[in-house]
């Protein structure tokens, strides 16, 4: 009788665990994006949401009064598929102190939204900017964009300024505006670097649409 029992408590042990896988699988699914900011006070803010929550609090510290050097770091979880035109942009309030990495960690992202017509990182008085597509198993990240203008525009005024981007892939399939100095938005190139280092590595890029022209 005993055997019977304890064969019936494993057989329901077993049943409750099964139950739970699916929890288990959503919960290891986790959120889009990660995001870490390191204060100049050192203290450390982390937070989990989706794509659009953390870009909007990327944004936020971007545009901050920093004391000292601040960074903030947003990291992909999965391939994300922006729909909205807004954009990773704002006048940072203490002059190159603070500092963006962005690290797709191997997964893609779509800026599907043909009115996105800014660059799509765009702060005036960065300290810097990272944006960095390597996976842990060694993929690298792309940006597929439908916006007719460029990725980056630093605006610096500082040549203390560091931009880098390395180990990605950025498609444009509606280059109008990105080789413009004339068009309706001018002066929104592909890559904007207007001071400061500028380190690229390992960096493709591909465009087409019938409206890309250079002057």
């Amino acid at each position: 009788m005993k055997s019977k029992i304890i064969l019936a408590r494993v057989i329901s042990l077993l049943l409750v665990m099964m139950c739970m896988l699916p929890i288990f699988s959503v919960s290891a699914a986790g959120s889009e994006a990660t995001l870490e900011i390191v204060n100049a006070d050192g203290t450390t803010e982390k937070y989990d949401g989706s794509f659009t929550e953390l870009r909007n609090r990327v944004n936020a510290f971007m545009k901050k009064e920093h004391t000292g050097r601040a960074v903030c770091t947003l990291t992909l979880n999965k391939d994300v598929v922006q729909t909205d035109t807004t954009a990773f942009s704002g006048t940072c309030a203490s002059q190159g102190k603070a500092f963006f990495i962005f690290n797709l960690n191997g997964y893609d992202l779509k800026l599907d939204n043909t009115n996105l017509s800014s660059n799509y990182i765009y702060y005036p008085y960065v300290g810097g900017v990272t944006i960095n597509g390597e996976g842990k198993n060694g993929d690298v990240s792309k940006i597929f964009t439908r916006s007719k203008a460029g990725l980056i525009y630093n605006n610096a005024n500082s040549s203390d300024a560091v931009i880098e981007i390395k180990n990605l892939e950025v498609e444009f399939t509606n280059m109008s505006l990105g080789f413009s100095d004339t068009a309706t938005y001018p002066h929104q190139p592909m890559y904007n670097l207007t001071a400061g280092t500028v380190t690229m590595e390992n960096v493709k890029t591909t465009f087409t649409g019938v409206d890309a022209y250079a002057v």
